[in-house]
């Protein structure tokens, strides 16, 4: 029976050893699912003021289970009591029109919001029937007050926290050969803005400014002088002022293309017009029509157009020569006076 039992534990460690040998080589090869992402209401607060930060994913390709951690320092916020709708003075919203029942928010311990999508995952993780989700958008929102009492300038307020070894994208195939599990080998956090106290005294010339970097124009574009906004808050120094665009210089249009411009290499304005010249075919008589058509005679161009166009015949101005009668007579047959054009 001992021998039974033993056996029984070392088939069940050796199955343990099996999936977490599977997970970690899943993990070295296991693409980025996603990417969590962080963005504040605005990019400062100032004392007595509420900020809400929104947690999402992006580029989401599907998982099944998270944990990912929002931090703050709490004593830089209000937090009363221990209001089950705001979780201790924090509102927080949770998208349960996508997730359902199946996120979470833990925010027990100071200074942290943990939430959980798709449940306990060692459940999740042996669950053919575990929902996967696919979709980007928002995870929370987060409402805090800034305490009126605060007297100094505190940058960063929120930093995210999360684990690919918190991300499983890929459950256990149940019944399907020896079934394979994944978590991400890695995950990205994009903070698109986050948000920093400011006082009411605030003074931008007690930190650098970052440089707007000048944009140069082109050909079709305008371009952007320097600027300089102030690095703590975010606010405008130096306003980028417009540089007009350059304009397309040189080259020649022909009668098929455009000009190419010398400085950008494109083709820019309109063709050549064609600078037409009738040429005769076949003169005209002044008994048979002539025919003509229309060339082009720019340099290079070919074209031609009104092919096989009639020429009406020629209209004499008759240069007439009389011819004087002649009598019958017995030697021979007489003719009547007529006059006759020397030219047609």
């Amino acid at each position: 029976m001992k021998m039974n039992k033993l056996f029984s534990a070392l088939l069940v460690l050796l199955v343990c050893l099996t999936l977490a040998v599977s997970a970690t080589a899943e993990t070295e090869t296991a693409e980025v699912p996603l990417t969590y992402t962080v963005e504040t209401s605005a990019p400062t607060v100032k004392p007595g003021e509420t900020v809400t930060v929104t947690v999402g994913v992006a580029g989401n390709t599907g998982f099944y289970h998270t944990v990912i951690g929002l931090t703050y320092n709490p004593n830089l916020f209000v937090i009363e009591g221990e209001d089950p709708e705001t979780l201790s003075g924090i509102a927080i919203e949770m998208n349960t029109d996508t997730y359902g029942d199946k996120i979470t928010v833990d925010n027990t311990a100071p200074g942290l919001i943990t939430v959980t999508v798709g449940g306990d995952p060692f459940t999740v993780f042996g669950n053919l029937n575990a929902p996967k989700f696919e979709t980007d958008g928002i995870l929370i929102q987060a409402t805090f007050t800034v305490k009126d009492t605060i007297t100094e300038e505190i940058p960063t307020l929120f930093t995210l926290s999360a684990k690919a070894s918190d991300l499983l994208i890929d459950n256990m195939k149940v019944g399907v050969g020896n079934g394979e599990g994944a978590y991400a080998a890695q995950v990205g956090v994009n903070c698109i803005q986050n948000a920093n106290i400011i006082l009411e005294n605030h003074d931008c010339g007690n930190y650098d400014a970052n440089i707007l970097a000048p944009v140069e124009p082109d050909c079709t574009n305008t371009g952007l002088t320097e600027g300089a906004v102030c690095s703590y808050c975010g606010k405008l120094l130096a306003e980028q002022q417009e540089v007009p665009e350059l304009g397309h210089i040189g080259g020649e249009a022909t009668c098929d293309d455009p000009a190419i411009c010398d400085r950008c290499h494109k083709p820019y304005g309109e063709k050549r017009p064609h600078t037409w010249l009738w040429v005769t075919d076949r003169e005209p008589t002044y008994t048979t029509p002539g025919v003509k058509h229309e060339m082009c005679i720019n340099v290079g161009c070919n074209a031609v157009r009104n092919e096989g166009t009639s020429i009406e015949t020629k209209t004499c101005e008759h240069n007439l020569t009389k011819t004087e009668a002649v009598e019958v007579s017995c030697a021979g047959d007489g003719m009547q006076e007529y006059w006759s054009c020397s030219v047609c």
